[in-house]
């Protein structure tokens, strides 16, 4: 056998074209070298992005905390990383990318807002934490999850100070936190190149395509906004239960179809149908409601609210399909149009020193 397909290569090497040049051809230390380069480069964009959004993620969170209800909890501004969970061929690129010792395990400080409780207190970017108040930091398998149980246990109590015993290079200190109200909506990067934000109803995720697609942080505030007001508004919930509602009433055909056919051809199928097209349901204006609320929410933190409409126009120039009626959004037009009109409402509320509060309650004062 192999020696059918050594003969078969041969043939193909004689029949098939050939490059008609000769190109310069790396060795093997040079392509390792320039991989190592590569990864120190994703570590640092990486890096970067994620910190951008963690810093416009708390920005809103503390804006619109009284937005969130029963989400509310307590941050210090503060992210953490625990180094043992870095791949190891990936550990002597992100040491000299971001100037740390992954060698030695423990669990260290990797973000710090600026002008956060935080960053107040004088927490730092690579301060390895030793203790929190009266509990040694551990290292090894389970190690993080026991450490952010703590930490959040710290930040239920809300009113306390959380005691940091840090270690920063040969120095030890003790760093005291108070941590301050906060909507409890993690925001994540996804590491693909879509152009996509998504809300499970717990956590926001946006994707590193959105990140580049956003020409500036208060253009990415308006996204990851959009995605807080799906939460607050239980838009996700309220699809589910409508997607229950669709499949139930979808179920109730299978049973009349079988019934008058004697045929059950294709079990669930109307249950099937029934779930999706529950699940569409309201679904443009859920979208809407929240293009409404998170203008507001953008506008409570500080960022630029006139970005919301311009955003939707931006997009129109990448994706063509955002200008025409779809199933579960409204078109490109209809939101800049829509979102023209609320940035004129907020601008109104400001000058009359009225709270920006989405429509005081309701949507009529909207017109």
């Amino acid at each position: 056998m192999g020696r059918v397909f050594s003969l078969l290569g041969l043939l193909l090497a004689v029949a098939c074209a050939a490059p008609a040049m000769e190109t310069p051809q790396p060795s093997s230390q040079e392509v390792r070298a320039e991989a190592y380069r590569q990864r120190m480069n994703y570590v640092r964009t990486l890096f970067g992005e994620q910190e951008r959004l963690a810093r416009i993620g708390y920005r809103l969170s503390v804006g619109v905390v009284d937005l969130c209800g029963d989400r509310a909890t307590f941050t210090t501004g503060a992210f953490f990383f625990d180094w043992d969970q870095t791949k190891d061929d990936w550990v002597d690129a992100a040491n000299e990318a971001l100037g740390v010792n992954l060698h030695s395990p423990g669990i260290e400080v990797l973000i710090v807002v600026p002008g956060s409780r935080a960053d107040k207190a004088g927490l730092r970017f690579g301060d390895r934490v030793v203790r929190v108040d009266d509990w040694r930091v551990r290292a090894g398998r389970g190690a993080f999850a026991e450490f952010r149980g703590r930490i959040d246990a710290s930040l239920a109590q809300g009113s306390g100070v959380i005691d940091f015993r840090i270690q920063r290079g040969t120095e030890f200190l003790t760093i005291k936190l108070a941590p301050t109200r906060a909507c409890d909506y993690p925001v994540l990067v996804a590491d693909n190149q879509e152009i996509n934000a998504y809300t499970d109803g717990r956590k926001i995720v946006v994707s590193r395509g959105m990140l580049r697609f956003a020409r500036d942080d208060d253009e990415l505030a308006v996204v990851v906004a959009h995605e807080m007001a799906h939460i607050v508004l239980g838009h996700v919930d309220a699809k589910r239960q409508n997607a229950l509602a669709g499949a139930a009433v979808g179920a109730v055909f299978d049973v009349l179809i079988a019934a008058a056919t004697g045929v059950y051809a294709s079990p669930g199928i109307g249950r099937s149908v029934g779930a999706n097209v529950g699940a569409l349901a309201y679904s443009k204006d859920f979208e809407a409601e929240a293009d409404y609320m998170g203008a507001y929410m953008v506008a409570q933190a500080g960022y630029d609210f006139t970005k919301t409409a311009e955003l939707h126009r931006y997009m129109s120039t990448v994706d063509r399909d955002s200008m025409d009626y779809g199933m579960t959004h409204p078109s490109s037009p209809q939101r800049a149009i829509s979102l023209d009109k609320t940035v004129q409402e907020i601008r109104e509320k400001k000058a009359a020193g009225r709270p920006l509060v989405p429509g005081n309650g309701t949507r009529e004062d909207q017109g």
